[in-house]
């Protein structure tokens, strides 16, 4: 229709009033044939938008239709979870049930056996993880403090390597002692110990804790190392300071002596000294006893107190 109007609207414009066809009459056509291609383009554009709410009904049942039937699916879900769970929860309180006739009955032998089975494991496993922890834990095999570490973070150690030096309150001092001298010394001897860091008026006392058997040659000459506990503490005493030792290894009081290089040894191994009698010089054989570390010698027997004893004769 809308096609034929739009023909016919094409004709009459081209058409000229001739014969019977007035100007007039030919203008009314016009407006006739506009007036019913308005009508029939409305109605066209009307049908459209018809069509078109159809459609969009179509798509918007389509869509209900698919949450309708989302929705009972779920809801058919949602009964069988429901059902699911009142069975499990009905096992849960015939089991809870079941453990609790078992409870008011006395333990069998197989179960407390079970029982004892499964602790030993759990104490096996607890002493395996104590013993893992263990080897990852590095111990001190002394108590003291941290004075110097000796490694960086993330720096690779093997087991010969120091990595920190543990000071020991209880200080210890050792000292290389001469061949000479080392049979003197016994353990459980004491010692007086002087440090350079403090006066010579402030005297420590140390034991005789240790004495090596293996010797330390020091330019050619044997020494073995003595090793002496520190009886009093001080704070002010540091890992690494310097001490004089002076060792005692025997005592006697009330004795007699005479300067070392006062006695002479013969050939026969016997000792003299020479004491001055009436102006003259006479050699006297004596026993010596404990030698002291200043160059002095006891005189068990051979002189009295109070004999002049000659250090040296100086010949004219």
């Amino acid at each position: 229709m809308k096609n034929l109007l739009f023909a016919l609207a094409d004709v009459l414009d081209s058409t000229i009033p001739v014969g019977d066809l007035s100007q007039s009459e030919l203008t009314t056509l016009k407006s006739g044939v506009q007036t019913v291609r308005t009508a029939v383009s409305s109605n066209y554009t009307s049908l459209i938008n018809q069509i078109q709410a159809i459609d969009s009904a179509k798509d918007s049942y389509d869509t209900y239709k698919i949450d309708f039937d989302k929705t009972v699916a779920n809801l058919y879900n949602l009964k069988n979870k429901r059902d699911a769970d009142i069975s499990s929860y009905v096992a849960l309180v015939n089991q809870a049930k079941a453990n609790y006739e078992d409870a008011k009955n006395p333990p069998r032998d197989v179960d407390i056996a079970g029982y004892q089975a499964n602790l030993s494991s759990a104490h096996a496993s607890l002493a395996q993880a104590v013993a893992n922890r263990n080897k990852a834990i590095i111990f001190s095999p002394v108590d003291g403090v941290i004075g110097k570490i000796d490694v960086k973070i993330g720096q690779f150690v093997n087991t010969q390597d120091d990595i920190a030096k543990v000071i020991n309150p209880h200080f210890e001092i050792k000292v290389d002692i001469p061949e000479t001298d080392i049979s003197k010394i016994s353990f459980g001897d004491t010692a007086e110990i002087k440090l350079d860091a403090f006066s010579d008026d402030r005297v420590f006392e140390g034991k005789v804790t240790e004495i090596e058997k293996g010797e330390t040659v020091i330019q050619d000459v044997v020494y073995y190392t003595v090793t002496l506990s520190l009886e009093e503490m001080d704070e002010n005493i540091l890992n690494g300071m310097t001490a004089d030792v002076l060792f005692f290894t025997a005592k006697k009081d009330d004795v007699l002596f005479v300067p070392l290089r006062s006695v002479i040894i013969d050939e026969n191994n016997k000792k003299y000294v020479r004491v001055l009698e009436s102006n003259q010089v006479v050699e006297k054989e004596i026993v010596t006893g404990l030698r002291a570390y200043d160059g002095l010698v006891e005189i068990v027997s051979g002189v009295s107190e109070g004999e002049d004893v000659i250090l040296k004769i100086i010949s004219n």
